[in-house]
């Protein structure tokens, strides 16, 4: 069986404004938005939303997605200054299991 192939990101925001890596959070990962002092609530999507991917939970800024999908979220980094280290990898069987959960 041939094994599916990945991208494995990891990004840091290490001088970048505060204000600026909310923003960055919130168009990668996406936010809960609240209306009406918290009546209505909004799930707003953010560029992961739509890809597959896998988030390590050992730290915060590392990402995998399958290769072939990682043009917008490097796009997005680039886009807010963030440091960026990008490699090919193969994902496990277990591993593509977990992005399409």
């Amino acid at each position: 069986m041939t094994k599916r192939k990945g991208k494995i990101i990891i990004y840091s925001t290490s001088g970048v404004p505060t204000r600026e890596v909310k923003k960055l959070c919130h168009q990668l990962y996406g936010y809960t938005d609240f209306s009406q002092r918290g009546r209505y609530r909004y799930k707003r999507r953010g560029v992961l939303s739509g890809v597959p991917h896998l988030r390590v939970p050992l730290t915060k800024a590392t990402i995998i997605v399958e290769l072939g999908e990682e043009g917008q979220v490097l796009e997005l980094l680039k886009k807010f200054k963030a440091r960026i280290f990008c490699r090919t990898i193969e994902l496990e069987e277990e591993d593509v299991e977990q992005m399409y959960e």
